[in-house]
């Protein structure tokens, strides 16, 4: 916290701000919380506060997670086995837990048949893929790419987390699936950007995007400033007989004047 305070009050501040981004902040905090947490849990044996506080309500988790019950039944004390029981009451207790992601392979099998006496062999079409003959499922797939573009998760770091479990995929390889969907969902962006043009109104906002040129990956140049569109129609606000197109799509544009964004309704 000293640093930190020193940092963005004390002599050199305007300098030494520059360096700091609020996330750098935010990671800060969280360290002292934990540090914090991790005290308070040691000397918590130790000082024990005999005066009792009033209880705070516990924090209630959605109703759609799953819930597994599980029933911590009393020892029967002695001379009380074979006597018949009566509930009057329990006491219940949430806690959150999670399962964490695992790996499984999925066997597809697809038998052939022949027919005793007659010609011709049967068998079932094998099942689309985004991938044909490759590895992932659609499910990897879209669990790689919320991790890397949503949750900001880069491919080398998950080929660390998956070699965990002993899974090996390299992050080239992993590039190159992402390289796919891309394609398969500019398929979808397409087909919602033409229902969009249907209607009658066409809602439009822009974002700044630094956008790393082929020049700075080589370690020359900068990064160049371009603008992250997206469109939306809704005219149900408006009297209008187009619904919500149920979709956002985005285009990225060099700039920010009408004459670039003009270019994708063309």
């Amino acid at each position: 916290m000293k640093v930190l305070q020193r940092t963005q009050y004390g002599r050199r501040s305007e300098q030494l701000r520059l360096g700091v981004n609020d996330e750098q902040v935010s990671f800060a905090f969280e360290e002292v919380e934990t540090g914090l947490s991790a005290v308070q849990s040691e000397f918590k044996d130790v000082a024990q506060v005999r005066s009792k506080r009033a209880s705070r309500p516990r924090k209630v988790f959605a109703a759609h997670l799953e819930r597994i019950e599980e029933i911590i039944e009393p020892e029967i004390p002695a001379g009380y086995e074979g006597l018949e029981k009566v509930l009057i009451g329990e006491d219940r207790s949430e806690r959150l837990d999670v399962v964490p992601p695992k790996f499984r392979v999925i066997v597809t099998r697809r038998p052939k048949y022949a027919f005793r006496n007659h010609d011709g062999v049967v068998q079932a079409l094998a099942p689309a893929h985004i991938i044909e003959s490759g590895l992932p499922t659609e499910r990897l797939l879209a669990y790689i790419a919320v991790s890397k573009y949503a949750d900001d998760l880069p491919l080398y770091r998950q080929e660390a987390i998956y070699l965990r479990d002993g899974v090996t995929i390299s992050r080239s390889l992993m590039a190159q699936w992402m390289g796919h969907l891309g394609f398969e969902l500019q398929i979808c962006a397409d087909y919602i950007l033409e229902r969009i043009k249907e209607g009658e109104r066409i809602f439009a906002d822009e974002t700044s995007l630094p956008t790393l040129g082929p020049t700075l990956a080589l370690g020359s140049g900068k990064a160049t400033k371009a603008w992250l569109w997206a469109y939306a129609r809704d005219d149900r606000p408006y009297g209008g007989s187009k619904s919500a197109n149920g979709g956002l799509p985005l285009r990225r544009q060099p700039g920010r004047r009408v004459r670039g964004t003009a270019s994708c309704w063309l």
